[in-house]
């Protein structure tokens, strides 16, 4: 055996180099460490493969996800999916449950905007509040055929509970969506209200708000136009449309009655305002015409007033006929518990007036609109009040 150090031969079996003292190896041992490891086999190639794609797609996905979930993509998804019009994404940035007034089907209902033809746009600034809370992202934009750019801020809030519970939850404010919160809502007093079909809980009730009114508190409601009813205490119902905006709140007094509620009043319209012309050509007092007006629990002295003020300017305006051609109630609106039927009505007049010592007559056709409130009790209308009726006549 030969040492590897100095190379002295050496009785076979020695441990150590009798020349050098070197630790000595046998052939067999360097053999040994010679041979090469066994290759690895080819599952667990594949198995250590998978590993890493898994990983890989992992960093990623983090990678993807977190550009995401920032302010300025967020906002940018939004901006783009409000100028498409695209209703079932707008929806998905609307921090609400979905509930009566907050329901994706109402929202598609209600919500409205104009598509805008978009051409280009980019992302000019973000601006994070100092407590990290809050953020502005300010879009430039320009629409296809307009020579200037326009820019929009979209305000976002974050929400405390992360996404995938790794990054920002950042929401659009109820602000810039399609939300408004604390919605007020004022009818004539002891009414039934329905946005959309959907009845007013009596839990929004306001208590002693008016004595007029009832006001209700709609605590989240989307934005847009509503079909409306209110059924006063009386069972009259009114339909209209009304639109919910940012703040704010509905005064639903400009609602219409049904056409066929219309066409009540209208019948009674032509011989009411004969009457009145009549009466005030021929210098009536009220109480001489009170019996046409009276009802159970009429309250006729709102009406008495306004015949006094009509009567006397009739009397030097030398009217002496005075025919209703057509009336029609163009609208309503409440006033107090009555209604106000604004009405559009075709006449003609017969005028005689002595000019220069000589008497002249004349006939003429005209319109206006008049304005007539009416009780309404027990299905019927009932006069009690009158206001723009004409009570100036030229002669020539």
């Amino acid at each position: 055996m030969f040492c590897s150090e100095c190379g002295k031969e050496n009785q076979k079996g020695a441990k150590f180099c009798e020349d050098c003292g070197a630790e000595l190896i046998s052939n067999a041992t360097e053999v040994k460490k010679s041979i090469p490891k066994k290759p690895m086999d080819k599952k667990t190639k594949t198995l250590i493969g998978i590993v890493s794609l898994i990983v890989i797609l992992l960093i990623m996905g983090c990678g993807f996800l977190g550009s995401k979930s920032n302010p300025t993509s967020i906002a940018k998804e939004y901006f783009l999916a409000y100028v498409n019009g695209d209703k079932d994404r707008l929806y998905k940035y609307l921090d609400v449950k979905d509930s009566g007034f907050t329901s994706k089907k109402i929202f598609k209902k209600v919500f409205e905007f104009e598509k805008k033809d978009l051409l280009n746009y980019s992302v000019a600034s973000e601006e994070k509040s100092g407590d990290g809370l809050t953020s502005k992202v300010k879009i430039n934009y320009t629409l296809r055929g307009e020579s200037t750019s326009k820019s929009v801020t979209i305000n976002l809030v974050k929400d405390k509970k992360n996404k995938f519970l790794l990054f920002d939850n950042w929401k659009i404010s109820n602000e810039t969506s399609a939300l408004v919160t604390d919605y007020r809502v004022n009818v004539p007093k002891g009414s039934t209200v329905k946005f959309e079909g959907v009845t007013l809980d009596k839990k929004y009730l306001q208590q002693d708000y008016s004595e007029t009114y009832d006001s209700y508190v709609i605590p989240q409601i989307l934005k847009g136009k509503y079909n409306v009813s209110v059924t006063l205490k009386n069972n009259l119902v009114l339909e209209g449309d009304t639109t919910v905006r940012n703040y704010g709140s509905s005064n639903l007094t400009n609602l219409n009655i049904s056409d066929n509620e219309k066409t009540k009043i209208e019948k009674q319209l032509p011989n009411i305002i004969s009457l009145l012309y009549q009466s005030a050509i021929e210098k009536k007092a009220f109480n001489d015409i009170r019996k046409n007006f009276e009802y159970d629990g009429a309250n006729l002295n709102d009406l008495e007033r306004a015949y006094g003020l009509f009567m006397s300017s009739i009397g030097s305006s030398g009217l002496t006929k005075f025919t209703v051609t057509d009336a029609k109630v163009s609208r309503t609106k409440m006033s107090g518990s009555y209604i106000t039927a604004v009405t559009k009505v075709n006449y003609e007049y017969t005028v005689t007036k002595s000019l220069f010592g000589e008497e002249k007559t004349n006939t003429k056709k005209d319109s206006t609109t008049m304005y007539f409130d009416f009780d309404y009790v027990n299905g019927e209308y009932k006069l009690v009040d009158i206001s723009s009726m004409p009570k100036y006549f030229s002669v020539f």
